[in-house]
């Protein structure tokens, strides 16, 4: 679903939106270890957004997803710091969120 949604941005992202998927996965737990100590943490969300002055962060789960407890903990805190932090659930609320509740696609 992730690639669907960064094709749908290359396609139809309104001009200065700058975005970026974050790999936050580990490939082992030797490998988490390392991310830890370079700074990785826990619950940050799957996508980031910039536009006019804005960040926007999406956290992206299947319609039947369920967000972990980090992610909900980063989601209030970047609410907290003005940040437009949001978890969505399926291609078509993603869809929404991105085009209707944020303004980033035509």
């Amino acid at each position: 679903m992730q690639q669907q949604i960064c094709l749908l941005l290359e396609r139809t992202a309104h001009p200065g939106v700058v975005w970026c998927a974050i790999n936050n996965n580990p490939r082992s737990a030797r490998d988490g270890a390392r991310c830890k100590r370079m700074g990785v943490k826990a619950g940050v969300p799957d996508m980031m957004f910039w536009h006019r002055g804005q960040n926007f962060q999406l956290e992206i789960k299947t319609e039947k997803g369920r967000a972990s407890e980090a992610q909900l903990e980063w989601r209030d805190r970047m609410l907290n710091q003005g940040v437009k932090a949001m978890i969505g659930y399926g291609y078509e609320q993603i869809y929404n969120i991105l085009k209707f509740t944020w303004g980033l696609i035509k």
